[in-house]
């Protein structure tokens, strides 16, 4: 949440900087990277609630489309608008 006020819910940018997360020395030292793609993920799905689809990069939309037909077999963009059409009609 913090990443997504300081970005002022840029979901761009609030991914990125979630998944560049790490922890450095007062030197600026690299010490360890931490889970950052748990992180990113539950970043990049709380900044689409509050933006929307639009709001994205449209190459990572379409790239996320393709690679969730071509892993799973599904069309996740159909199974996100179905979900929204069956909760809010």
């Amino acid at each position: 949440m913090a990443i997504i006020r300081y970005t002022n819910r840029d979901p761009a940018r609030s991914i990125i900087m979630a998944a560049n997360h790490r922890i450095v020395d007062a030197n600026e030292n690299l010490i360890q990277l931490r889970d950052v793609d748990c992180v990113a993920m539950v970043t990049g799905a709380i900044v689409g609630a509050m933006n929307g689809l639009h709001a994205f990069p449209p190459e990572w939309v379409e790239n996320a489309i393709s690679a969730n037909r071509r892993v799973y077999g599904f069309n996740i963009e159909q199974n996100a608008r179905e979900f929204y059409r069956a909760v809010y009609g």
